[in-house]
């Protein structure tokens, strides 16, 4: 498996990043201290292992700073034997999950 792009809206410190262009194998994110790189991967890490309807202090985290939005989310295009995908997860307010693959229709 490898990542394509991450698109993340509310979410903590970040109000909005759109990153692209991910080439199979190594890539590296860089930026100055307390830029976001850590609120990015704790992102990547909630696409794949934090339920959308989850509660709680670590759900709470996810709340973007000093914002009236209550809707952290998270995109996460892949690519898995041989196959495109895109993992789409928003918190706490009207949450939802939505897997796009090469089927017919979003699961």
């Amino acid at each position: 498996m490898y990542l394509k792009s991450l698109r993340v809206s509310e979410f903590a410190s970040i109000l909005h990043a759109d990153l692209e262009g991910f080439d199979p194998g190594l890539n590296v994110v860089v930026g100055d201290n307390e830029a976001g790189k850590s609120t990015l991967l704790r992102a990547l890490r909630a696409a794949f292992f934090q339920k959308y309807r989850g509660r709680g202090e670590a759900v709470e985290a996810f709340l973007p700073y000093g914002g009236d939005g209550r809707r952290p989310t998270v995109s996460v295009a892949f690519s898995h034997a041989g196959s495109d995908y895109r993992l789409t997860k928003s918190f706490l307010t009207r949450a939802a999950a939505e897997l796009e693959g090469p089927w017919a229709s979003p699961i």
